[in-house]
């Protein structure tokens, strides 16, 4: 079985007014600002995961700062997955910076469906991931209800990149001491932080994190999968596309030309992502 656990979907009315809500939420001006960036729908994802002979998505959102936007994404995806349900599950938007209205909103979305928090998009949210006060309360009712948090990565070197922004790994590190027992998975690659699993002090930092793949044929060659699952765990790896920034056929090319074990490349393909979020039944 094959599952993207990252990628992203909009409501027809934000796709057909893409320049109304630029204007309303920073992370979507960062991300989506330019000429190029393909705003995609439930429908289009549907052909594509077709395409790819993709079984199972799982659809995430993008570190809103609009707190009445993220209801309506919310809301979109519920709806999604309850007209796709064997082909769709959904991650729902929450921003820390909100307080309890934050936790108000998990807990609406836990109730219709969601199986985690996320994409978290720290450095266009203003939001500190290494504030105890502000992290702690929402990383418990996130593992409280038995759901994971998706948080942005991002690599300390290498080129710029829309949404790039400044999530490193030593913030990363710190943000998962204070997560305790949450399953928080790092996208694309932790923006590097499994290499350093061979201290052992970080490896035991990441005991609950897992790292998915999005988005890095943008930024590695493929053989950095096999580096990641002997630094760290093959276990811990999850295949994600970041669609539609690229198309699920390619992200599986990648994943297909990284020169893994046939056992490893089906756990990152599928069989991880069927433990951490509970899909034995498909």
């Amino acid at each position: 079985m094959i599952i993207d656990t990252h990628a992203h979907i909009f409501p027809e009315t934000i796709v057909n007014n893409r320049q109304h809500y630029l204007n309303l939420d920073a992370t979507f001006n960062e991300l989506y600002s330019g000429n190029g960036a393909y705003l995609a729908t439930a429908e289009d994802l549907i052909e594509e995961m077709d395409k790819a002979q993709v079984d199972l998505t799982i659809i995430v959102g993008i570190g809103w700062c609009d707190l009445e936007l993220a209801k309506m994404c919310n809301d979109y995806f519920t709806d999604a997955v309850r007209k796709y349900p064997t082909r769709l599950r959904f991650f729902c938007a929450a921003n820390p910076n909100w307080g309890d209205q934050a936790l108000y909103e998990i807990e609406r979305c836990a109730q219709n469906g969601a199986i985690g928090v996320g994409e978290l998009h720290p450095s266009s949210q203003n939001l500190n991931i290494t504030d105890r006060s502000t992290m702690r309360p929402f990383s418990e009712t996130i593992n409280h209800l038995n759901m994971k948090l998706l948080t942005h990565s991002s690599e300390p070197v290498g080129h710029l990149y829309p949404g790039k922004g400044h999530t490193t790994p030593n913030l990363l590190a710190k943000f998962l001491e204070i997560a305790g027992s949450l399953n928080v998975i790092c996208a694309h690659l932790g923006g590097g932080l499994p290499f350093y699993s061979h201290m052992p002090e970080i490896r035991a930092q990441l005991a609950n994190a897992m790292f998915d793949t999005a988005a890095t044929p943008f930024l590695y060659d493929p053989s950095v999968l096999k580096t990641v699952s002997e630094a760290s765990s093959p276990q811990q790896i999850l295949f994600g596309s970041d669609y539609p920034l690229m198309s699920q056929r390619r992200a599986l090319k990648y994943v297909r030309q990284s020169g893994l074990s046939r056992d490893t490349e089906s756990m990152i393909l599928g069989t991880n992502a069927m433990s951490i979020y509970n899909l034995s039944e498909y």
